[in-house]
């Protein structure tokens, strides 16, 4: 599907992250560990999510190092917050927050900033984390209703 930009939310990552998990678990002799959330079983891997984005990304908030992933190519960092708004936005059908509501939430973004979809996701969450500032009253400017969760 096209070039760099237009590829689908997650594209080669989730495999990656998996990659990851599997790399760092034989290096240490195991054959798990809840320290290590998988793609390939749900999980949204929030935490390697984020480092992927510090790393993927350059600016203000994010000090990037890596060249070989392009932030079109990433997925969101998906946590309660973020998967608060961006279920009340319509990005995410889903029930939980897993890897699946994470490629769905990226693709809800991707289609405001498909070079950079991930983008969005500092400013938003301040909107479930700071106080003052609520999700419901996000939602409200985008003319969301409230039935979300």
């Amino acid at each position: 599907m096209g070039g760099r930009g237009q590829r689908p939310a997650g594209f080669g990552i989730l495999e990656a992250m998996d990659n990851f998990a599997d790399i760092m678990l034989r290096l240490g002799g195991l054959e798990s560990s809840h320290l290590l959330p998988r793609a390939s079983k749900g999980s949204a891997c929030k935490r390697l999510a984020l480092f992927i984005r510090w790393m993927a990304r350059r600016d203000d908030v994010d000090p990037g190092g890596w060249d070989s992933v392009a932030p079109c190519d990433i997925i969101v960092p998906l946590d309660t917050h973020m998967f608060r708004i961006a279920t009340g936005l319509g990005f995410v059908k889903r029930r939980a927050a897993d890897g699946t509501a994470a490629v769905e939430a990226t693709e809800g973004f991707r289609a405001f900033c498909p070079s950079d979809p991930v983008k969005y996701d500092f400013a938003l969450t301040r909107f479930g984390i700071r106080t003052g500032i609520s999700v419901g009253e996000l939602l409200r400017k985008f003319g969301q209703e409230e039935g979300w969760r």
